[in-house]
Order: structure tokens, then C-alpha cells, then sequence
């Protein structure tokens, strides 16, 4: 689920509809509080909080921060969920902003 968050929180940072800055950074806010009021593998956790965080900046550290997380969460994703996240970050959407 909380990769499911960094993904739509991804999502609506990037390309030509892509929030404003001060909306992304409201959102990656309230969602580090959600992440920290639910149960995630702990190795996961820092990852996926470094990838809220991302979703606050540009393309470019939102890439790297899910790039980071795949790895991180494969051992708790199937390959379905590892890739449609690793789409999240391809072109056009993070070449488009």
C-alpha cells in the first residue's frame, strides 16, 4: 500500500498536469505521517520515506528515489507491482516537466 502512495504521489508530480511544489510538499507530508502510522518491513521504510520526500522535487530525484525503492522492495512485491512502479518514473513523464 505504501508504494501504491509513492506511486500516485509520483504520478501527480510529474509531467504537464503535475502539481504545484507547495501542493507536492503538503502531500508528501501528510503521507509521511500515514507512513509512519502503518506496519511496513522495516528495511523498507527509510526508502520509502526518501521517496515521499522526493515527490516534493523534480524529476530527477524522484527518479532516483524509486529507483531506490524497487530495489528495496522487491522482496515484498511481485514482479506485476515492481514494474508497473519502475513505469512511474520512464519517459515521457519525467521528460515532459
Amino acid at each position: 500500500m505504501a508504494t501504491l502512495m509513492v506511486a500516485r504521489l509520483s504520478c501527480d508530480a510529474l509531467g504537464l498536469g503535475a502539481a504545484d511544489v507547495k501542493q507536492r510538499e503538503e502531500r508528501a507530508i501528510a503521507a509521511k505521517s500515514w507512513l509512519a502510522s502503518i506496519a511496513v518491513p522495516a528495511r523498507a521504510r527509510p526508502a520509502l520515506s526518501r521517496a515521499l520526500d522526493a515527490t516534493a522535487r523534480d524529476g530527477a530525484a524522484i527518479t532516483a528515489a524509486v529507483e531506490e525503492l524497487v530495489k528495496v522492495a522487491a522482496p515484498w512485491l511481485d514482479d506485476a507491482s515492481l514494474a508497473e512502479l519502475r513505469a512511474v518514473t520512464a519517459a515521457p513523464f519525467v521528460n515532459s516537466r
